[in-house]
């Protein structure tokens, strides 16, 4: 499965904000510069997560965004349905048109298992994971604004 530009930009504002100081309000701009995510991009990708109720918008000075709940309490699969929509881990890889149990692709057993068996997975990993995964994990190159705060925080 690939996930689309939306979500990985997605993804690395959403573990901006969960690495923030608990009710801070991270401004768009120190969003997109710590993740080399264009600002355009970035404002529409944000205006579905706040929809979707995964994030909140504070407007005016001071404005900006944060969790609208605890990193542990939003998933992998919050994320992928609210930028992906409900159908992106459904659709058939062989077939124009989607099947299903009453017609069936070639692969549609197979794809079906794994697809339940990725939705799983997803739910399974929250935001909070992905944070301490990117905080124990020298192998992966974090944002640098993330990186610097790290620095900060162990001082």
């Amino acid at each position: 499965m690939k996930l689309s530009l939306v979500t990985e930009y997605g993804i690395r504002g959403m573990v901006h904000l969960a690495t923030a100081e608990r009710d801070r309000r991270v401004s768009l701009e120190e969003i997109c510069e710590s993740g080399s995510i264009p600002r355009n991009y970035l404002s529409k990708i944000f205006q579905s997560l706040v929809k979707a109720g995964l994030i909140v918008s504070f407007r005016g000075r001071g404005g900006g965004f944060s969790l609208a709940r605890a990193p542990e309490r939003i998933s992998l699969m919050d994320l992928v349905q609210s930028l992906e929509g409900e159908s992106s881990l459904t659709r058939c890889v062989v077939r124009a048109q989607n099947c299903d149990e009453g017609a069936p692709c070639l692969v549609h057993q197979f794809w079906s298992t794994a697809e339940s068996k990725m939705r799983n997975e997803l739910a399974k990993c929250s935001l909070k994971d992905i944070v301490g995964y990117y905080r124990s994990c020298t192998r992966i190159e974090m944002p640098p604004k993330i990186a610097e705060q790290e620095t900060s925080e162990d001082l």
